[in-house]
């Protein structure tokens, strides 16, 4: 049943579910990923620029794990690279050039991903909201922030 759908009428409402756990059962569909990711902010006062302020870059520390609500490991974070932002410029001759931003960061990210697999996909938090697929966002809290985290690449599933 883990993986089907299940539509419930509950008093003139139609809720409709995806059957991820069954109480009693163990999780055998749980898998770790190993993934690498970029946090990315698109900011239209940097529209040539992909890379986010120093402050998130910095309020990321490697070790950090982030929980599910039942006090689970959902992802940690195993390396974390930060560079200067890069942005494209076009000068007067109309030459493109790469400068490095002065005041943005680039931040790449390996990851370690706890995930459910549901059909033929694997899932954060077994929520099909949250695909581990290359290009996906995620969501990582810190005890202060919200940032939103895209993998570039899937390394390894075990």
């Amino acid at each position: 049943m883990i993986g089907s759908t299940i539509q419930l009428l509950l008093d003139n409402l139609l809720v409709k579910g995806l059957i991820i756990n069954v109480e009693g059962l163990t999780k055998t569909n749980s898998k770790r990923i190993f993934a690498q990711a970029q946090i990315r902010q698109l900011d239209s006062a940097f529209p040539q620029t992909e890379g986010v302020p120093s402050y998130i870059a910095e309020s990321i520390k490697e070790g950090d794990i982030m929980k599910d609500s039942l006090g689970h490991p959902a992802i940690r974070i195993v390396k974390k690279t930060v560079e200067d932002a890069k942005m494209t410029v076009i000068t007067a001759n109309g030459d493109v050039i790469l400068q490095k931003h002065p005041m943005r960061k680039d931040v790449y990210l390996d990851l370690e991903i706890w995930a459910e697999k549901i059909r033929d996909r694997y899932y954060l938090f077994s929520d099909t909201d949250f695909p581990i697929l290359i290009n996906s966002g995620l969501p990582y809290y810190t005890k202060n922030s919200l940032i939103r985290l895209t993998i570039t690449k899937i390394n390894a599933i075990q």
